[in-house]
């Protein structure tokens, strides 16, 4: 008997929650980010493409402006990525809600193909989505398949993207691979992105998550 074998997945873990989990959220981004775009929005040094954010001026935005309801949510789901895929770490380490920002992206904003390599978990909280426009893509880590190598077609492609909505958390290992196709509409798109790293078990940060 002839069989495919599927090996070493990438999981990428998405959470298409039901209103009431992410109320709480989106009230409170709602009152508090409204500093956020009128003064603090820039575009980044060295991006080719033309994006706002806070990533080069803010260190953990979701510490600075004290988004204890988002913290919450990204720490639950967390969690249960690491349980979900029962990924190795050493007894006690815990990981840190390390850096966390803004990207807004109004028409004709994109961002390029980059990866968060330094950190251990990345992800991305949908705050404003309009679910069809502005994808994020994710590339396959296979460098052969780029170049349009075998098996590259249409069962085994080399990037996949996912079209969010509002209160969408993705989350995905930080060394992948990602980029934002162009908002073409009048609509802004707002995402709180964010960075989990491994820490000692004595960590002073104020959002961990436990094992």
């Amino acid at each position: 008997m002839n069989n495919i074998h599927e090996i070493f997945p990438t999981p990428i873990y998405v959470n298409e929650p039901r209103i009431e989990e992410v109320f709480l959220v989106q009230k409170e981004l709602d009152k508090k980010l409204e500093k956020l775009f009128k003064s603090e929005l820039s575009q980044p040094p060295g991006r080719e493409t033309k994006l706002k954010s806070n990533i080069h001026t803010q260190n953990n935005m979701i510490v600075e402006y004290g988004l204890d309801n988002l913290a919450d949510y990204i720490i639950k789901h967390a969690k249960n990525y690491l349980l979900q895929t029962k990924a190795w770490m050493r007894d006690n380490t815990v990981l840190e809600l390390g850096g966390s920002w803004t990207n807004v992206y109004d028409n004709g904003d994109a961002q390029e193909w980059h990866n968060h390599g330094d950190a251990f978990i990345s992800g991305c909280y949908y705050y404003k989505a309009n679910g069809i426009n502005g994808d994020i893509g994710f590339k396959r880590s296979c460098p052969f398949m780029r170049k349009g190598d075998f098996p590259n077609g249409d069962e085994y492609k080399t990037d996949l993207y996912y079209a969010p909505k509002d209160g969408v958390l993705l989350l995905f290992p930080s060394w992948l691979d990602h980029k934002v196709l162009t908002n073409t509409t009048d609509q802004r798109r707002i995402v709180i992105a964010f960075d989990f790293y491994l820490n000692s078990p004595n960590s002073d940060a104020k959002y961990i998550v436990k094992m």
